[in-house]
């Protein structure tokens, strides 16, 4: 990584899986990847990517004249599972801000395999009603690199006992469903507190 601005190399392919563009998690609307994604403009414009989460506070935000960022307040160590959940509840007011603004967001960590993916599991978790396991496989069938660290693991592990019972499977897939994404509930505010 660099020391001057934080740009590191993007993760090798792996399995077949390019990392040249970030995932689509959410059709026209979350995406998932690296900093080199969000270092780079042209392709974030490309993309029509207007809003960018960073979940890693050390990295810079290249372009504020460009996009609109957040970035996490601050970096939660691995047993730190308070204050893992106050970066999961920070990330669902910005993401349902983008959404609310029909804007497209790119959540991103150092490599797009660890720290970003648990943000978007756990906000699809807080979102869409669904449980940790259906959540996950969602966005790694949609990025084949995440690979969670087991503190991360434990992280949403108590995030989702927190949330506390919800659908086993996504939606779109019940009753041999078409594949999609479903239509967004209104989001449970009494997570956010």
């Amino acid at each position: 990584m660099c020391p001057t601005c934080g740009h590191c190399k993007p993760v090798e392919e792996q399995a077949g899986c390019s990392t040249a563009f970030p995932s689509e998690i959410i059709p026209n609307f979350l995406y998932l990847g690296s900093y080199d994604h969000a270092s780079r403009p042209d392709l974030m414009r490309a993309m029509d990517i207007t809003m960018i989460l960073n979940t890693v506070p050390s990295a810079q935000n290249l372009y504020k004249n460009t996009f609109t960022y957040h970035t996490l307040g601050a970096a939660w160590a691995p047993t730190d599972i308070p204050g893992a959940h106050r970066a999961f509840h920070e990330s669902i007011a910005f993401l349902e801000q983008a959404r609310a603004q029909k804007q497209r967001v790119l959540v991103h960590c150092m490599t797009g395999v660890s720290k970003g993916p648990s943000v978007v599991i756990a906000y699809l978790m807080a979102q869409m009603g669904w449980a940790l396991e259906s959540s996950g496989q969602w966005v790694t069938e949609r990025r084949r690199l995440v690979k969670l660290k087991p503190e991360i693991l434990a992280q949403l592990q108590a995030w989702d006992a927190a949330l506390g019972p919800r659908q086993p499977i996504p939606i779109a897939q019940q009753n041999n469903g078409p594949v999609g994404f479903p239509t967004f509930p209104e989001l449970d505010k009494s997570i956010l507190l």
